[in-house]
């Protein structure tokens, strides 16, 4: 029994310990996404997202997201 809890927790830490991807710079595609008053929109509907990630630390990371609403870029 003491083997199989030693199997567990070896697999739970070697899950824990996959390595965090940097993500910092400029992402740009199309999603699915929830537009207020409009409901949900799948990705044939919505315009180019653009993430720009300036600052990573771990898993925590900050930047600006912009997408356009009827033609115009929102910040």
């Amino acid at each position: 029994m003491s083997f199989g809890l030693f199997l567990l927790a070896l697999a739970a830490t070697g899950v824990c310990a996959a390595e965090i991807p940097n993500l910092v710079g400029s992402w740009t595609g199309v999603g699915p996404g929830y537009v207020e008053g409009a409901g949900y929109v799948d990705g044939a509907d919505s315009d180019n997202l653009t993430f720009n990630i300036t600052e990573q630390n771990g898993r925590l990371f900050t930047g600006e997201m912009t997408y356009m609403v009827e033609g115009m870029d929102v910040v």
